[in-house]
C-alpha cells in the first residue's frame, strides 16, 4: 500500500513539475521512480547480475 501511495505521488509531483517548467527537476524525479521500482522489483538483480564474479 505504502509503495502504491508512493508511486503515485512520485508521478504527481513528477508531472507537476513538468507542466510548470522544472523541466530537469521533473525528469530527475520521474527518473528516479522508475529506477526505484526497477530495483525493488529484480532484487536479485543486485546480487547476481554483476559484471564481475565475485
Amino acid at each position: 500500500m505504502f509503495l502504491a501511495v508512493f508511486n503515485a505521488g512520485m508521478v504527481w509531483a513528477g508531472i507537476f513539475l513538468l507542466q510548470n517548467s522544472y523541466y530537469e527537476l521533473g525528469i530527475v524525479l520521474l527518473t528516479l521512480l522508475v529506477l526505484i521500482d526497477y530495483f525493488i522489483f529484480n532484487p536479485k538483480l543486485i546480487l547476481t547480475d554483476t559484471p564481475f564474479p565475485l
